[in-house]
């Protein structure tokens, strides 16, 4: 197992470092907000200006802390919350085909998103991709370790997932449909029990 993470850690490393500083213009739309959000002057482009047009709340947040402290490009902060959202998303891609498989499957599955380029690039970028992964399938994770029969806070795993990005919402309305189609399939459905 050691030597199959540092294999995965290798891979991550020249992924990393094949991406260099790779930079998009719309995460800087994102540092504005946040910029103005850890000062103090709430989630706006601009003093002054009372219009909310992000579209990724949380990760305007996350990013938010690093104003409270400096006002320094905040682009290596956000790339090392990236980055560790990526982690994050290897790990739990690995515990849940772990839960399927084999080691052996699990180690590929995450080799296979060891080596996705776009994950890493995705990751240098300062946007919300990397952890946008990460909420979706962290959400995934804890929907399915949770038992059938007691489904009680797994919708709740994919809020993070909502708050990123404005499509978030579309995996929990995934699982709302597979637990609405579950309970129909069943021979006594019932409605508060759904709910519940």
């Amino acid at each position: 197992m050691l030597l199959a993470a540092l294999v995965v850690l290798a891979i991550a490393i020249d992924q990393t470092r094949r991406e260099g500083s790779f930079r998009v213009d719309d995460a800087y739309i994102t540092f504005s907000f946040s910029k103005n959000l850890g000062t103090g002057h709430g989630p706006v482009f601009s003093h002054g200006l009372r219009v909310e047009g992000y579209s990724n709340f949380l990760w305007m947040v996350l990013v938010a802390p690093h104003y409270v402290f400096t006002t320094s490009d905040p682009y290596l902060y956000a790339r090392c919350l990236s980055f560790t959202c990526v982690a994050l998303t290897l790990v739990a891609v690995y515990r849940l085909t772990r839960r399927a498989g084999s080691a052996v499957a699990a180690f590929a599955a995450v080799l296979l998103l060891a080596c996705c380029s776009d994950l890493f690039r995705a990751a240098a970028s300062g946007l919300e991709t990397a952890a946008y992964a990460a909420a979706i399938i962290v959400g995934w994770s804890v929907y399915l370790a949770e038992p059938s029969d007691r489904r009680r806070w797994s919708l709740l795993a994919f809020v993070p997932a909502a708050l990123m990005r404005i499509d978030g919402f579309v995996p929990m309305l995934i699982v709302f449909g597979v637990e609405v189609l579950s309970a129909l399939s069943e021979r006594r459905f019932s409605l508060l029990r759904l709910a519940r």
